[in-house]
């Protein structure tokens, strides 16, 4: 129990006697640790509503009367490399995208190399179920070196990340301790402990400075206010679509290759210029 009551296991002094409840249940075939509301509070900066239930994911930060609460796991700190490597066997060694509210509570895809489409339909890899505010093809996730991209691919009522509105057909950022939030489905990335304590790849500068005002709008349709976004400054900056990404990389290798041979070029130039100064001294001398 969370709250200012003292008999709470977790005492927050601004917030009411009996603010929010955890527990664990099975939850498809696992046992999970799920949050209840009995007053307001956000749970990956998205609102979690009185009453509502929401299975949390280790990284997740919990928000109550103003204070940031971060979910994390126990991490085995006395194991050898070896027993590490053994316990990871048989676990899930890639991240995850999983449902944590919603119609499909507890249905999860794993994030690979290739995109992860999330809509309402059965020919995408994580069906949200029968969920009116998603699209049939609603986003997609891609994972890009340590880091993570979630992608709105032209939905109809919006992919929401906390409570800012994501741009259609541009690729963003998907921390860990933010959820996502498409219709009445809310989702988290869930990453394994031994994948987390990884250093993240260095940032890609090509983020707008300032996202647009409409990206952090409120919009008919998209969540609830549940009043000031107090601890949010701001929306997440978009990435570039990846397809600019690549096309610039293809576009330098020419580059690259050109200034090698030229540099080749001039090396032997060189060498050929020294060998005929060293034949003519010869001759000189001779």
């Amino acid at each position: 129990m969370i709250g200012s009551a003292e008999a709470c296991d977790l005492r927050v002094d601004s917030a009411e006697p009996a603010h929010a409840r955890i527990d664990r249940e099975l939850v498809g075939g696992a046992e999970r640790a799920v949050i209840e509301a009995s007053a307001a509070c956000r749970v990956g900066k998205v609102p979690l509503d009185v009453g509502a239930r929401r299975l949390i994911v280790a990284g997740v930060v919990i928000e109550i009367a103003g204070e940031e609460l971060r979910v994390d796991e126990e991490q085995p700190s006395d194991l050898t490399t070896r027993e590490l490597a053994l316990e990871a066997v048989g676990q899930e060694l890639r991240a995850r995208a999983l449902v944590v509210e919603g119609p499909a509570l507890g249905a999860a895809v794993a994030i690979g190399d290739g995109a992860a489409t999330v809509g309402r339909s059965s020919a995408c890899a994580l069906d949200v179920g029968d969920d009116d505010g998603v699209s049939r093809l609603h986003l997609e996730i891609v994972r890009r070196g340590n880091d993570f991209l979630v992608r709105d691919l032209g939905s109809a009522t919006g992919t929401f990340m906390g409570r800012a509105r994501l741009e259609r057909h541009r690729a963003v950022s998907w921390p860990a301790d933010r959820l996502v939030r498409v219709g009445r489905s809310v989702l988290a990335l869930e990453v394994p402990w031994w994948l987390r304590s990884v250093p993240a790849s260095p940032p890609v500068d090509r983020a707008s400075p300032e996202p647009a005002a409409e990206h952090a709008a409120e919009v008919p349709g998209g969540p609830p206010a549940h009043g000031p976004d107090g601890l949010m400054t701001r929306p997440l900056a978009p990435l570039a679509p990846i397809e600019e990404v690549v096309d610039d990389v293809a576009g330098a290798r020419p580059r690259s290759a050109t200034s090698i041979q030229t540099y080749l070029l001039a090396g032997l130039l060189l060498l050929v210029l020294l060998a005929a100064a060293l034949a003519l001294v010869a001759l000189v001398f001779v």
